[in-house]
């Protein structure tokens, strides 16, 4: 998680301008839930959400989810700000806002 915050700054700084540029965000937040296997690990997740360089990614909570399949009687901790970028939906606005600026010349552009 080196410089996570930092690297994600930038990140959202970038797609907060694709937005405002092309009124489509391309984030998607999802909910990660980390499964623990024994109370040991649930009270290190804990401790460890309290650090500086991880409370921003880490929610303190121990959550109790029943998920058809999964034990999980110590529980599941939750990430904070995940999700995933759609890069298919990045490639087509970038080719649609370059082509109405007059920017992009289709016939160089292979499509798969």
């Amino acid at each position: 998680m080196w410089k996570a915050a930092d690297q994600l700054n930038e990140l959202n700084s970038l797609f907060d301008y694709i937005l405002k540029c092309t009124a489509v965000d391309l984030r998607k937040p999802i909910t990660v839930a980390r499964r623990f296997h024994d109370d040991k690990e649930s009270q290190t997740w804990v401790k460890k959400s309290k650090r500086d360089d991880l409370k921003d990614f880490m929610n303190p909570q121990i959550h109790q989810l029943d998920v058809q399949g999964i034990d999980a009687l110590s529980g599941y901790g939750f990430v904070n700000g995940t999700g995933w970028v759609d890069t298919l939906e990045f490639m087509s606005v970038t080719l649609l806002y370059f082509t109405n600026m007059k920017s992009c010349i289709k016939s160089l552009i292979i499509v798969v």
